[in-house]
């Protein structure tokens, strides 16, 4: 059975279309199995746009109040939550999709919240978090 959108299913799509669109080049991105796949694989820290340090935090120092409430969009496995921690935000939750990487960053950080959770349904009540990144 596919998963509802809040387990991280999205639209209905077969195994067989989700192959076919694999054999053909395509990258399924916005498939729970790709993740869950890349992530038992290589579960490696990898922060997929950019460092936290590599200027980023110069522009969330201007812009978010350390005690403000911070919820990260599709975490992943990158360090970046950690390092804002580590730069005093400590009210930090972090989202993905993937069960694989949410399981592999609870063991790696308790500082932070993390929850698996697809951002087009998310489980929390509105005006929980001030920032989302």
């Amino acid at each position: 059975p596919t998963p509802s959108p809040a387990e991280g299913g999205g639209a209905a799509v077969g195994a067989e279309d989700e192959d076919e669109e694999e054999e053909r080049g395509f990258h399924s991105y916005g498939r729970t199995r790709y993740w869950d796949t890349r992530y038992a694989k290589d579960a490696t820290v990898f922060d997929w746009y950019q460092r936290y340090g590599g200027g980023i935090r110069d522009v969330v120092r201007r812009e978010v109040a350390r005690d403000m409430s911070i919820l990260e969009l599709g975490c992943g496995v990158s360090r970046f939550g950690q390092d804002m921690v580590d730069d005093g935000y400590e009210r930090y939750t972090a989202v993905d999709v993937s069960k694989v990487a949410i399981e592999a960053m609870r063991k790696r950080s308790a500082a932070i919240d993390f929850r698996r959770a697809n951002v087009l349904a998310l489980p929390f009540p509105d005006e929980t978090f001030d920032v989302a990144i």
